[in-house]
């Protein structure tokens, strides 16, 4: 079915668990090809997934649905347990660490926006100014800083997004455009890192043997014309090397000697 579902980065994470899911479950396969064919597959899976995927699961842990439940259910399947308990752990460190950054960008973003209206002096018809005015700016100062602390611990405090039975019908980015108001540093950390696209490519090629493999299973051809076929790529290989040592040894000829 390689080729009709490409997921998108917040739904990345569970697609890679449930291949390591099946390949877990056919290593040990009765069928003697299928369990040399999942040995390689899983080799190559586990070599690939090694190192944890920062942007895979922090995507998926901004989806409201899964949050960072979905991390704490998917490493322990997917790396050994210590393994697993090292890889949540930065996970964590990192969503937290990113996301202060993105609190520090807002704040300077309002900091200059402040400043601009500021160097525009009073307007003319404004009110006589009053001992309360300063209270004001202090107030939203204060609440908007401590909106911007909790916001991360809030979202992940809260239960997770239920959805029904169709997970396709859920958009997750309109989700986040809904609760902009409630969470408007993460929402805009979540719209930056969900906008980013995941590329995919055919199951084929990521667990390809590297060889053209001609068996009973790849090919319905007849035994005769599949020896015939092989012999004549080697015949054609073999021809295109002595061409090659032909062309060198004529131009090796053609060089003149130096006369004494």
């Amino acid at each position: 079915m390689s080729g009709t579902d490409y997921p998108t980065s917040n739904l990345f994470l569970q697609e890679v668990a449930k291949i390591k899911k099946v390949l877990d479950a056919q290593v040990n396969d009765k069928d003697d090809f299928i369990r040399a064919m999942v040995k390689k597959m899983k080799s190559k899976f586990d070599k690939y997934w090694g190192d944890c995927n920062l942007l895979m699961a922090i995507a998926a842990i901004l989806d409201p649905r899964q949050k960072m439940q979905v991390v704490e259910f998917a490493y322990p399947q997917m790396y050994p347990p210590y393994q697993a308990q090292e890889h949540i752990s930065n996970v964590r460190k990192v969503l937290f660490d990113l996301y202060e950054e993105y609190v520090a960008l807002m704040a300077s973003i309002e900091g200059r926006a402040m400043e601009d209206c500021s160097l525009e002096g009073p307007r003319k018809n404004a009110p006589a100014s009053s001992s309360w005015d300063d209270f004001d700016i202090y107030c939203d100062e204060v609440e908007t800083n401590e909106l911007l602390k909790s916001e991360l611990v809030d979202y992940l405090d809260k239960p997770h997004q239920k959805t029904g039975v169709d997970l396709k019908a859920f958009d997750c980015l309109e989700w986040w455009k809904i609760n902009r108001i409630s969470y408007l540093v993460l929402s805009q950390m979540a719209c930056d890192i969900l906008a980013i696209p995941v590329s995919t490519m055919a199951s084929e090629a990521t667990f390809s043997a590297e060889t053209r493999v001609i068996d009973s299973y790849r090919a319905s051809l007849h035994l005769d014309t599949i020896q015939v076929l092989l012999c004549v790529g080697d015949w054609c290989r073999n021809l295109h090397g002595v061409k090659k040592k032909m062309k060198q040894v004529k131009i090796i000829k053609e060089v003149e000697l130096p006369k004494v």
